[in-house]
């Protein structure tokens, strides 16, 4: 009795190896397959990530250039309220009589009365000027917003492709899922 139990624990165990040995090539085909599949993954999660960056470099120049335009006209306004403010002496001198009292200080005596050559400013040109200065302002905060989500997508992607090679590089994923068939 023994020895029947013998022979057929030993048919058993050799029926195992065969099964295993046959496995064997099911597991390295299933293994090389995730792994192209894991492979051809990575290098479109990094093409995206490159054609991100790209676009990441791109809006970074272009919001140079509207901060740059953002602050000309910044300045560009605070140049005409200057020139209005000069102007609107030299109007108020033009204004002024002898032997009148000044409409700014009340004085008669007028001995050194303002001259320019500053060109008048009106408020519709400051106006105007500001219009602007605040719509590229807008500008600027709408790139501002863009690359910030662009800059997170970035982020992203990069996890993903960080996850994704410490995945390929992780293990036999086929070979586990036999083990845990069998």
């Amino acid at each position: 009795m023994q020895a029947e139990k013998q022979k057929i624990s030993d048919k058993v165990a050799a029926v195992n190896l065969k099964i295993e040995q046959l496995a064997d090539p099911q597991i390295a085909l299933l293994e090389a397959e995730q792994k192209i599949q894991q492979l051809a993954d990575i290098a479109q999660l990094k093409n995206a990530l490159v054609t991100q960056q790209d676009h990441l470099k791109s809006l970074k120049m272009s919001g140079a250039e509207v901060r740059r335009i953002s602050d000309e006209k910044k300045q560009a306004v605070q140049q005409l309220e200057l020139q209005w403010h000069l102007s609107q002496a030299q109007y108020l001198a033009r204004q002024l009589t002898p032997n009148q009292p000044c409409a700014v200080c009340g004085s008669t005596a007028h001995p050194n009365i303002a001259k320019s050559e500053q060109r008048l400013v009106s408020l519709e040109q400051i106006e105007t000027a500001k219009e602007e200065a605040q719509r590229w302002d807008h500008k600027l905060v709408a790139e501002r917003d863009l690359y910030s989500t662009s800059s997170s997508q970035c982020n992203v992607l990069k996890t993903r492709v960080d996850d994704a090679l410490a995945t390929f590089a992780g293990g036999n994923t086929a070979q586990k899922t036999h083990q845990r068939y069998w």
